[in-house]
């Protein structure tokens, strides 16, 4: 895998800007992939580091624009990562 960049993705709760760490059910999250990234067949998912572990997000979606993933635990900090 080849790093392509780094961001941090928070999720707020309503008005009062509590941050959401966890929920009862995976949400679906879609993330458009910068132009400079974008390659026909090349596969992307996301590193993330939050509450306490370190994920794999899979891109559940077959566009080569965007990334697609699934989590309960949507606040954290992330890594954008490919394979050609």
């Amino acid at each position: 895998n080849t790093f392509a960049l780094a961001f941090t993705m928070q999720v707020t709760w309503d008005v009062s800007s509590r941050v959401v760490n966890n929920t009862l059910y995976d949400y679906m999250y879609e993330l458009t992939i910068p132009d400079e990234f974008i390659q026909p067949g090349r596969t992307f998912r996301i590193i993330a580091v939050g509450t306490g572990k370190v994920e794999i997000l899979e891109d559940v979606d077959t566009s080569d624009a965007t990334i697609t993933f699934v989590t309960n635990t949507p606040t954290k900090t992330c890594a954008l990562v490919y394979k050609d």
